[in-house]
């Protein structure tokens, strides 16, 4: 028997090159995956006259480990050859196909290939991806000779335009096949932004451009930031879930406005799939704006629900206008029923060290093989057989795992919130959907709907009635029963936010819109102030009767305490009360605390807008600290119920503090500063103080944290000699305007101020402070802010 050799002649270049991988941006992506393969920290692209085709080029570079000559020879220059499948390291790498290096021949005509190995040589590479053009039926693609050279030092640095060099990769693409306009960078650096979630952790990506259009320049010269889903920052209703790494079992949450509803394991029937996480949030009418707001771009402009493979993005998945989980074909069978890709944003990570997927080779895409159809599969006529546990027989149907996960979303959102839509109050049938600007035009008209709590707990049992054999279902039952005052709560943020985004512009800075909006806020929480004083009235009433049924217990709890276990004591009984008294009163003063922060807003934004006398400033400042003292009120009455929180009490401050600590970090959802609480309790401050004052004086130091991005606060306190030094330190910005820094203590003056508060907090701080018979001084100012209380030793 005669032997017969296949040939691979030299066309084969355009099909796995410029032919294969018909996007540039692709073939970008590509190269910098190579990089970041490489092990490098670090990647930059630079483009130069990249509107000349013939003067144009493109250099993309990294700091890796680059190649040796004999590396050249053996794997960069054999085709469909790749090192990355022999992984004996169990790494994980972004290609294994042996063919992006092809993507420099879709850029451009030329390359010139500069590397440095640690040890190695200095080595040049010059390729003419046209030499492999037009070619005859006998000349293969190894009969076609590419030049290299090896280089000095000196050599090797004028030709890569660099000062300096240690190892990597540089390649230099000329003869672009295409120009480079603003709207095609604009397009690059979108998929470079969604190229990977460890952009910014161990791997960054620089992009460089002489183009001074308005609309992109912020974006050029600079590292790339990575805005995938963990860079918003608005809340949504989201859902997460993960498919462990052995693909046991299948675990499940389900979170209302950062808070988690629900949650559940079950074994996971999907037998090819395993390590891999789902993370979908629902985008309504306040999250969209929100997104609009802090990406720059509209959410359906940016994508929906990206898919990660390898901690590499996979396109087209998620692009706008792909709706390759069927969820825009499904909107169409009924829009008031079903998601459509404008309400989902998330991204799904596969890690794959088994090869069960695969990636196609012109990067388009996974291949459709049976563990991507056990991932996506969304139409009802090819549903995924699920077996039983034994593996021996077929237990039922089911969509695909993303495509089950989408859907309990979905009937959370849609049967359970009713979308979580807001109503017109002046017309409660009208069927038209209300955006974002409808609620700042008209605040009082368009308001939440009614979430009905039956609907939200039938939801969440249903799902011990699925395909999947959920065996461990945890409810929260407590949120269930407020998830109505979290809903409202999350609208009154976007209205403050709106607040806040103009709380430095003057009168005559602000838009006409921006006017009417903050007319309107400020007239709806004048009715909502006057509706909370009725309240307040009432519940005062209500108050004393309930303090006539707790007198006898509550004046003997006084009588023999008199000090912080007293708090403990109440707030403990308040807890296990059903009294339906104690439930109204706790209700109007959650409702006074809506207000009294929407009061404290609107007076700062009054007190910033420049354009007000003297006299009015005065009055506006008494406002607020009145507005602050029953804010504290409220929140005092909140937390503990606490019958003497506007009369002094003779009791141990240290306990005290610690104690109020504990149930301010308990209860402040909102508040971003963690609290460190060092305190030891074995020193001890007997005094005569009035707890509200301790209150407020202890959040003006949090609240000041939370104003300069502080993430923690500390709080120790140490024995000096006959003193007590108490110390509030954070890690914010700290004292930065040149006004304090030549004087401190200018900021414990009235209306002073280094963050974005009233200047009111610190001076309070001091007049309580002096009122203990201590004194208070700024310890440390630089890139933190640490406050010193001194006061004398019990």
């Amino acid at each position: 028997m005669t032997e017969l050799y296949f040939k691979v002649n030299a066309a084969i270049k355009n099909i796995i090159g410029k032919e294969l991988i018909y996007s540039d941006n692709i073939a970008v992506v590509e190269l910098i995956k190579n990089s970041k393969d490489a092990q490098a920290k670090e990647a930059s692209i630079i483009f130069k006259n990249e509107n000349d085709i013939e003067k144009g080029s493109i250099t993309i570079s990294d700091n890796g480990k680059g190649m040796t000559l004999s590396e050249i020879k053996e794997k960069w220059l054999n085709i469909a050859y790749s090192e990355k499948k022999i992984n004996k390291d169990n790494i994980v790498y972004a290609g294994n196909k042996g063919v992006g290096r092809f993507s420099c021949d879709r850029l451009g005509s030329k390359l010139v290939l500069l590397t440095k190995s640690q040890n190695g040589d200095y080595i040049e590479l010059k390729i003419n991806w046209e030499d492999f053009e037009n070619k005859n039926q006998n000349d293969e693609v190894s009969t076609i000779p590419v030049e290299y050279d090896i280089l000095t030092k000196e050599e090797f640095l004028k030709c890569a335009n660099l000062t300096d060099f240690d190892t990597g990769t540089i390649l230099i693409i000329s003869s672009l096949r295409d120009i480079w306009p603003t709207n095609k960078l604009k397009k690059l650096i979108s998929e470079l932004e969604k190229f990977s979630p460890s952009l910014e952790d161990d791997f960054t990506i620089s992009i460089f451009s002489e183009n001074q259009d308005k609309d992109i320049v912020h974006k050029l010269n600079t590292k790339i930031n990575n805005n995938i889903l963990d860079k918003v920052s608005f809340k949504t209703t989201y859902i997460k879930s993960k498919i462990d790494e052995e693909g046991k079992e299948i675990r499940t949450t389900l979170s209302y406005q950062g808070k988690e509803l629900y949650s559940y394991v079950v074994p996971n029937p999907y037998k090819e799939l395993k390590n891999i996480s789902v993370e979908l949030h629902y985008i309504d009418t306040i999250a969209r704006a929100y997104f609009t707001k802090k990406m720059g771009i509209r959410l359906v402009d940016y994508g929906s629900v990206f898919l990660f493979y390898n901690n590499y993005r996979i396109s087209p998945y998620g692009n706008p206008k792909n709706d390759w989980l069927g969820i825009d074909q499904r909107k169409g069978q009924g829009r008031a029923r079903y998601f459509g890709t404008r309400e989902l944003f998330g991204r799904i990570d596969i890690i794959d060290k088994d090869g069960t997927f695969d990636v196609l080779t012109n990067r388009e895409g996974l291949a459709r093989n049976k563990a991507f159809h056990e991932l996506i599969a969304y139409d009802k006529d090819d549903k995924i057989n699920l077996f039983s546990e034994d593996e021996n027989t077929i237990e039922t149907e089911s969509y695909g795992y993303v495509i089950n996960i989408i859907r309990q979303l979905e009937a959370f959102i849609v049967e359970a919130l009713d979308w979580n839509k807001f109503i017109d109050v002046l017309n409660p049938e009208s069927k038209k959907v209300i955006s974002d600007k409808d609620i700042l035009q008209n605040p009082q008209r368009y308001q939440m709907k009614t979430i009905e709590q039956e609907k939200v707990r039938m939801v969440c049992e249903r799902l011990l009635k699925s395909n999947w054999n959920i065996k461990k279902l945890s409810i929260n039952e407590d949120l269930i029963k407020h998830i109505s005052d979290v809903a409202n709560q999350k609208r009154e943020e976007f209205l403050q936010d709106f607040l806040e985004k103009i709380e430095f512009k003057s009168l005559n800075d602000m838009t006409k819109h921006e006017k009417g909006t903050v007319k309107r806020i400020i007239e709806e929480e004048r009715e909502r102030t006057k509706k909370a004083i009725e309240d307040k009235e009432k519940s005062d009433q209500k108050r004393i009767d309930t303090e006539i049924k707790l007198h006898s217990k509550v004046n003997e709890v006084i009588a023999q305490k008199k000090t912080i276990e007293q708090i403990n004591s109440i707030n403990s009984f308040l807890k296990r009360s059903s009294n339906q008294d104690i439930e109204d009163l706790l209700v109007s003063m959650h409702s006074i605390l809506v207000n009294t922060s929407a009061i404290r807003n609107n007076v700062i934004s009054l007190l910033r807008c420049g354009a007000i006398s003297e006299e009015v400033k005065e009055f506006a400042l008494e406002i607020y600290e009145a507005n602050q003292r029953n804010d504290n009120i409220a929140k005092f009455a909140t937390l503990y119920n606490f019958s003497d929180k506007d009369n002094e009490i003779n009791g141990e401050l240290t306990t005290f503090i610690n104690k109020y600590l504990e149930e301010y970090s308990s209860q402040k959802t909102k508040n971003k500063v963690k609290i460190i609480n060092n305190l030891n309790l074995n020193i001890l401050v007997n005094r005569e103080f009035i707890p509200l004052e301790v209150m407020m004086m202890l959040e003006n130091i949090i609240s000041n944290a939370d104003k300069a991005k502080a993430t923690e606060l500390i709080i120790n306190n140490q024995l000096l000699e006959k003193k007590v030094l108490f110390t509030f330190k954070d890690n914010g910005r700290g004292i930065t305007n040149p006004r304090y820094l030549e004087n401190p203590r200018l900021i414990f003056d009235k209306g002073e101020t280094s963050t974005t508060g009233s200047g009111l907090g610190l001076f309070q701080l001091k007049k309580t402070i002096e009122k203990l018979g201590g004194t208070v001084e700024i310890l440390n100012y630089n890139k933190c802010f640490e406050l010193g209380v001194y006061l004398d030793a019990a």
